[in-house]
């Protein structure tokens, strides 16, 4: 299998600790509320979600009425999955590089904080668009580079590994699936506490948009 830039299941126990932190419970309610935006979107209730990790995001889509085939390629990240028994979801380990479904097989997909982390992002996102169906939503959430948490990410014994993208970047790669929409959150302060949690009142979208720590990109495949 083609390895990810850091190894998640070394943290795959602890990995769901982050969200009951105050600062990670805040950063947690503003991306999801983000999500939900585009979520509402999507017709059809079924999407494939690459980078399921412990299924912390799965469980969410799942409580949005979704059925989930949740993949990871780590399996100490599928088994926790697997524990939270999560309604209408079934998980495997499968390699995002060479995803064992056919081409245009698959009706949506979803996929948060992994782009960042694989080997070849452009192979990524090649299998991406080749099992996704015409007329199929890709929703994807990465972190910012332009961003606070971006500017200094090399301090960090995790993002330090990753690959973050840009709001030009995201856009121009999910351009070749159809007309893309990228959109922002999490603006960290200077002493990082989430500025736009719980509303965000008062910061211009269009500021989020370009700085905000969490994008997310949506694109319904032409």
């Amino acid at each position: 299998m083609i390895m990810t830039r850091f190894d998640f299941d070394s943290i795959a126990q602890s990995y769901d600790q982050y969200y009951e932190t105050p600062a990670g419970a805040k950063v947690d309610a503003v991306e999801k509320r983000l999500v939900k935006t585009f979520l509402k979107k999507i017709p059809e209730k079924e999407a494939l979600e690459i980078g399921c990790g412990t299924g912390h995001w799965s469980s969410f889509f799942s409580d949005n009425g979704f059925q989930i085939t949740g993949v990871d390629i780590g399996r100490e990240m599928i088994n926790q999955a697997v524990k939270k028994d999560i309604p209408g979801s079934v998980f495997m380990q499968m390699n995002a590089m060479n995803l064992a479904f056919p081409a245009e097989s698959v009706k949506n997909i979803f996929t948060i904080a992994t782009a960042e982390f694989v080997e070849d992002q452009e192979k990524f996102f090649d299998e991406v668009f080749r099992v996704l169906k015409r007329g199929g939503c890709l929703l994807t959430g990465v972190l910012n580079a332009d961003s606070a948490l971006g500017k200094t990410k090399e301090d960090h014994p995790i993002y330090s590994n990753a690959r973050f993208f840009t709001p030009r970047s995201l856009h121009n790669t999910l351009s070749r699936f159809g007309h893309a929409q990228v959109k922002g959150c999490v603006m960290l302060t200077d002493d990082h506490q989430v500025a736009d949690y719980p509303e965000g009142h008062g910061i211009p979208g269009e500021q989020r948009d370009q700085f905000g720590a969490f994008l997310v990109g949506f694109v319904k495949k032409l």
